[in-house]
């Protein structure tokens, strides 16, 4: 007589032609064992001979007396891992706590607001915090627009605090341009209307300031890391001339207007 959870009973008899036989109650012996698990923190993973059972807590669950391999996982923390023995009617209380496989990362940087970068992706901008950085190597970069970007390979272990700075180096001169009320240009794109100071990365730009009825005034100028140039943009007026001449002679010397003036 078989059945899950019972050991397996053998029962031998002789039977005769036209007999009845009456067989005595078979009690089955219990083959199984009632655990408890725990762990901290809760809801872990449960795979019992890597089988998935559920999650912690898992409280009173019946299983076949025999040799077990138990494994938990959660996010973040190393897996447990063990083997032990179940005996008919065991009633063991497994509780386990995980060890984590994270650290915390801090980084911050001169200026701030700097992005920063981990393996390549952008997580945040400086100061920035993470207390549950997965324990590994990572290569982060700080950059910030204007400034040269800086990189450092970073080990992060379990449990404990990594602190990197990050200390910036400028990458720009300032342009003052003085242009009353013209509209100011610096490679074609507008930047502003009669006076304007901006900080560009080096290099050569070209300065525009347009007024109406006026020629463009246009100038090339090279920026260095640290310049400061002012430079003054006039546009010239757009002139002509025109003669007016006025019959019968005695109207000459009469007033002549042009848009009223």
């Amino acid at each position: 007589i078989k059945k899950k959870m019972y050991h397996t009973q053998n029962l031998t008899f002789s039977l005769e032609e036209g007999v009845s036989k009456e067989i005595p109650e078979i009690v089955l012996k219990e083959k199984y064992a009632v655990i408890s698990i725990n762990s901290n923190p809760p809801n872990a993973v449960i795979y019992l001979n890597n089988k998935r059972i559920g999650k912690t807590p898992t409280k009173n669950k019946q299983v076949e007396s025999g040799d077990y391999s138990i494994n938990l996982k959660y996010d973040l923390y190393h897996e447990i891992n063990e083997n032990f023995t179940l005996k008919d009617g065991d009633k063991p209380n497994l509780a386990y706590n995980f060890l984590p496989a994270f650290g915390t990362l801090k980084i911050t940087s001169q200026p701030t607001n700097a992005k920063v970068y981990i393996d390549g992706e952008m997580v945040g901008t400086t100061p920035y915090s993470n207390t549950k950085q997965l324990s590994e190597k990572y290569s982060i970069r700080v950059e910030k627009e204007l400034w040269l970007g800086d990189e450092k390979n970073v080990l992060i272990e379990d449990d404990k605090t990594t602190e990197k700075h990050f200390t910036l180096i400028k990458n720009y001169g300032t342009l003052t341009v003085n242009s009353p009320n013209a509209n100011i240009y610096i490679d074609n794109k507008k930047m502003g209307t009669g006076n304007i100071s901006q900080n560009l990365t080096p290099g050569k730009y070209t300065v525009k300031a347009t007024l109406d009825k006026h020629y463009d005034a246009t100038k090339t100028v090279f920026i260095q890391t640290s310049d400061k140039q002012e430079i003054t943009l006039s546009p010239e007026p757009k002139l002509g001339s025109i003669t007016v001449m006025s019959k019968p002679l005695s109207t000459k010397g009469a007033e002549i207007f042009v848009n009223g003036k």
